[in-house]
Order: C-alpha cells, then structure tokens, then sequence
C-alpha cells in the first residue's frame, strides 16, 4: 500500500546484542582511548564490525557492559579496568593476542574518560541516540540529488531533547562544504531540504502510526530470524519488497551481524519472482 501511494519506508533496524557489542569497540577501541590504534581506525568500519562480532560472542563482557550503560552513573575506574581485561582475555583466548595486549594499557586519563563516557546522557546511552542519526543520514542521502522538500514528524517521547536539538541544527542551507567522507561513507552535514522536525501525538497522526506497525513488523520478522523460526509467506513477500527499496533507493539499512544480513536476504529472495 506505501509503495502504491509512492510513500518510501525509511528505517534502521538494530540487533541490541549488536549494537552493545559495537559500543564496547567504539570505547575500547576508540583512538582516543587506545594509543595502539592510529587515529585514521576510527573510519575502518568492516574492521570494527568484525571485531563488535567477536565481541558479542562473549556473553560476560557485553552483559556487564549493558549494565553499565543502563546505570547511567559514574562507573569506577576499577570496573572499567576490569572490563577491558575480561574483554582482553576473550581476545587472547580467540586467537587475537595483538588487540587483547592494547586493552593491557589504558592511561588513568584515558579510563577517567571512559568513565563520563559511560556516565553521559540518557539519550546517548539508548538505541535511539545511535538509530536517530544514522536514519537521518538514510533520509538525506536520498534527499541531496531530489529537489523535495518535507516535514519529520516524530512520535513525542520525553528525555530526548538533545537528540532532536542536534537533529534540526542539520535543516539550515549549506555553506558548499555538505558533506565528508569516510572511506566509503559519506556523512552529511546540514539537510537543507528539511523543514523541521515536529513532535506530535500518534493518536492524531496516522502516518505515525503506520510507522510504528512498520516497526513491529520488522521486529516480529527480525527476531524470528534471529531466533531461527520460519517467515509466513506473507512476511516473506514485504521482506522481499524492502530489500528491492534497500537496492534501488537506499532506503534502509541495520546494524546486526553479517550472518542475520544473509539470512534476511535468503528468506527474502525466496519470495520474489524467482524464488
């Protein structure tokens, strides 16, 4: 029905266990911190992805990790210690002797650093602060070669003001320098073609609510295939219609382990034309 209305679904889907896995690289791992790593690390982004997925194989790090975050508090320096030598000795005993000996060297003020890190705003802390910009990056990207322009209009949630501050300072004409590369990514600076993002009430808004029956389709279709159940035939067919919106308009993308990325494509292409 969107598609028959041209109305293009854009979302970022997150495996939790994934994203806390590459939260902990982004700390331990993060040239700030981890004198071990040249700056220029901070963009090698299939280097990081295996490492967030061998990170995410040790249950006692990514557990103790979350609860970190969940605390919201100032955790001691002790703790983080502690928790970058557990991480090491997963590394070591996966054959990674080289990454678990930089984890061995963090200076006092570099863990002080990770402590306020892991002490920073809620916002921060949640899937939203990460889903938020990479969704808004999605819509720019397919907004910069369009002469479009639109309103967001988000469900109001409290607690998040930082998040969509940071977000509309991004709708202002660009000064000629929009965007910056890393690799091959391209990040994009303002969103000149957006008018503003709203907050509103989703009992009064149906597109709203169209997007959140969205959500709970790809996260009843998701967790099937994380956990190995079988797709309806009717889950596979709207699988098979976002992947050809993800090929032809970009208009989605995850963040979740290679292996449930093949997945997806396999259920997905079993229900198209060929399949």
């Amino acid at each position: 029905m969107m598609f028959d209305h041209r109305c293009l679904p854009f979302f970022w889907v997150m495996d939790k266990d994934f994203i806390t896995g590459a939260k902990v690289v982004e700390t331990f791992f993060d040239p700030e911190y981890n004198r071990a790593f040249p700056m220029a690390f901070a963009a090698e982004g299939d280097i990081k992805r295996d490492l967030a997925e061998a990170v995410t194989q040790s249950p006692e790090v990514t557990q103790r990790f979350a609860e970190m975050l969940r605390a919201g508090e100032r955790p001691s320096a002790q703790d983080v210690d502690d928790l970058a030598r557990r991480l090491a000795g997963h590394l070591q005993a996966g054959n990674a002797p080289m990454l678990a000996e930089s984890l061995r060297h963090f200076s006092d003020q570099a863990v002080s650093e990770i402590q306020d890190e892991l002490a920073a705003d809620v916002w921060l802390r949640t899937t939203l602060g990460h889903s938020l910009p990479a969704l808004v990056q999605l819509l720019a990207g397919f907004l910069q070669p369009r002469n479009v322009q639109l309103e967001i209009v988000h469900d109001n949630v409290v607690r998040f003001e930082t998040a969509f501050d940071i977000v509309r300072r991004m709708f202002k004409p660009s000064g000629g320098n929009n965007v910056t590369k890393f690799g091959d990514r391209i990040i994009f600076h303002t969103m000149s073609s957006v008018t503003g993002l709203r907050l509103a009430d989703s009992k009064a808004e149906p597109m709203v609510q169209m997007a959140d029956l969205l959500c709970g389709f790809l996260r009843t279709v998701f967790t099937k295939i994380k956990v190995g159940e079988d797709l309806t035939q009717d889950e596979r067919a709207v699988c098979f219609d976002l992947a050809m919106a993800r090929d032809e308009w970009s208009t989605w993308d995850a963040n979740m382990p290679r292996w449930m990325w093949a997945d997806f494509a396999l259920r997905a292409m079993s229900a198209g034309p060929h399949g």
